[in-house]
């Protein structure tokens, strides 16, 4: 049995003070969450995901634990933070991408060499196929914050530790149906097959 990882996600609307690690409920996009992928940039094998939330739900959760990372980095006095720091919470609507339009997006991204995520259903049951979860799906995901200074960058990078499925949809972001419903149309007779079975013998 999976033991419970997730905490109920309206706690964290009032509970955020000093807390880097917070659970998104958000709409899930370029899910890589089963097989690991080389990143080219740092040379590191991860598991990633975009979490997009829209615009009109309150952020403030999300900020506080932003701010606690860049807190517990480079101290309490904000006059001496580093300037143009790069943070994790994006416009969508910059992005250029429909799915994107009127919300925030965060990516996340966990070291394959250190830990995998885990994905499981609202049961807490776990989850093993990436046809079990797509791009378009709702989903809590648990994340954790925290700010960096390396070769002159710095900002604050999003961990992935876990993903919950909430909602599935029937329309996954690469356009395909996810049921037979959306793909094939049902008949109400034998005709076809009728048909098809008389060609054969043509």
């Amino acid at each position: 049995m999976l033991t419970k990882c997730f905490h109920n996600f309206n706690n964290f609307l009032t509970t955020m003070s000093n807390n880097t690690t917070i659970t998104i409920q958000g709409v899930l996009s370029y899910p890589n969450l089963f097989t690991p992928q080389r990143n080219g940039l740092n040379g590191k094998d991860e598991y990633t995901v975009d979490i997009l939330i829209d615009k009109s739900i309150d952020i403030k959760h999300i900020n506080a634990a932003i701010s606690s990372a860049i807190e517990k980095k480079f101290g309490s006095d904000s006059s001496k933070y580093p300037k143009n720091l790069r943070l994790p919470l994006k416009d969508g609507d910059a992005k250029g991408t429909p799915e994107y339009a009127g919300k925030f997006y965060i990516t996340c991204k966990a070291d394959a060499a250190k830990s995998k995520p885990i994905i499981c259903d609202s049961s807490l049951q776990p989850l093993q196929s990436p046809s079990d979860i797509q791009a378009g799906d709702t989903a809590n995901v648990r994340v954790n914050f925290y700010a960096y200074d390396a070769k002159g960058n710095k900002g604050v990078s999003t961990g992935l530790q876990g993903v919950q499925l909430v909602k599935r949809t029937d329309t996954p972001f690469s356009g395909r149906p996810r049921n037979a419903e959306g793909m094939f149309e049902s008949f109400a007779d034998d005709s076809y097959e009728m048909e098809q079975s008389e060609d054969m013998f043509k």
